[in-house]
């Protein structure tokens, strides 16, 4: 295990179409208690396994005090230590304080940022529960720069209610403007217990159509393309040598491990998830008790499918013969002819033992990967 997930729950507002695990307009003590937590589980785990690859989520990460921020990586350091090569990514939110968080990623070495941008529209912004301008996200990516952190990725949502093809076209020319070397391009999901969901039950919103989303992820690829940026994974797109190492880490399958509020790795043949409420998981984390909410003991049939689900979201694809000899299955079998009619409909590559999406395949994805999810059992 050489990767580190850290979730940082705090922010200072909850987007309106949001669900992951973040906490709005928490008190400074709380936060000052949490990263005495975060420090306590950190000294407590395993040493001495120098990390390929660092993420620290949110939530904001740059919502935290510059010299709490300090202390969390300092010890993240000083605990584990760095490959050579490493890519240590912190996500930094536009409408926090940039400027003051960035002299301590540089002194620890933090060489990516990922920045939550969503829209470069105001009122799509004010829409989305978002508490930055478009400006905002002008003079933090010319900070960055200025900081010399070497590489950062931009992320934007599209599919939003009422959005129009034209106007994410504009949204991607003005993101393009900015001259980023990586783009996560999400398409909305209507998660439960958010304010925009709330609001689709309730007839004020619509899902967008399939089509819609279709076509302007089809315009996405071509756009960035012509910026010399590739898709690499379904959401993400960037030029050659910028792509996520860490989120590599998670679509090939491979050991991480987590800390923070639900936040979840894997071990081995072990997936877990650590306690979803802020103040349980920071009681357990100052008392030295358990954080694992849940645990799931991954089968042979779960493992086979959890590369497939996530290796033919990437360019990179999957191997058969990687599967079988990491799971015993044998997923190609019965599958033949079928990739024979996908490579001939211009959605798959296959050559040797690996299977590719094309881009036509990829945006069907769900559809593609049905057959195996119907015949695939373990041994």
């Amino acid at each position: 295990m050489t990767s580190l997930y850290v979730h940082v729950p705090y922010c200072e507002q909850k987007c309106f179409y949001c669900a992951f695990n973040s906490k709005a307009g928490s008190a400074t003590l709380d936060r000052e208690r949490f990263v005495e937590a975060m420090i306590r589980e950190l000294r407590r785990r395993p040493s001495g396994r120098r990390l390929s690859t660092i993420y620290v989520g949110g939530g904001t990460p740059s919502s935290l005090e510059p010299q709490l921020l300090d202390s969390l990586f300092q010890t993240i350091k000083d605990h584990y230590g760095v490959q050579d090569n490493y890519e240590w990514t912190v996500e930094v939110n536009p409408g926090t304080a940039v400027a003051s968080v960035l002299p301590v990623l540089t002194k620890h070495g933090v060489n990516r940022v990922s920045m939550g941008v969503q829209s470069m529209d105001p009122a799509r912004l004010k829409q989305m529960g978002r508490i930055h301008s478009p400006d905002d996200v002008e003079d933090a990516v010319r900070l960055i720069r200025n900081a010399q952190i070497p590489r950062f990725n931009l992320d934007l949502i599209y599919g939003q209610p009422n959005q129009t093809l034209d106007e994410w076209n504009t949204d991607l020319t003005k993101i393009l403007e900015l001259h980023p070397q990586h783009l996560s391009l999400y398409c909305l999901q209507y998660e439960d217990g958010t304010l925009y969901t709330k609001r689709r039950d309730e007839g004020r919103y619509v899902d967008a159509e399939e089509d819609l989303t279709a076509s302007m992820f089809e315009l996405a690829l071509d756009k960035l393309q012509s910026f010399g940026m590739a898709w690499y994974e379904v959401s993400n797109f960037a030029v050659s040598g910028h792509e996520s190492h860490h989120n590599m880490v998670y679509w090939r399958n491979e050991n991480y491990e987590a800390i923070g509020p639900a936040a979840f790795g894997r071990i081995g043949n072990t997936r877990y998830t650590e306690w979803s409420d802020v103040n349980t998981w920071v009681d357990a984390a100052m008392e030295g008790t358990s954080l694992r909410e849940e645990e799931e003991v991954l089968t042979a049939r779960d493992d086979a499918l959890d590369m497939l689900t996530s290796g033919l979201r990437t360019r990179e694809g999957i191997s058969f013969n990687e599967i079988e000899n990491r799971t015993g299955i044998n997923a190609l079998a019965g599958h033949e002819s079928r990739l024979s009619e996908w490579v001939e409909r211009g959605m798959a590559h296959f050559t040797g033992d690996r299977l590719r999406l094309t881009s036509r395949g990829v945006i069907v994805l769900d559809n593609m990967l049905l057959p195996f999810y119907k015949t695939i059992d373990a041994p």
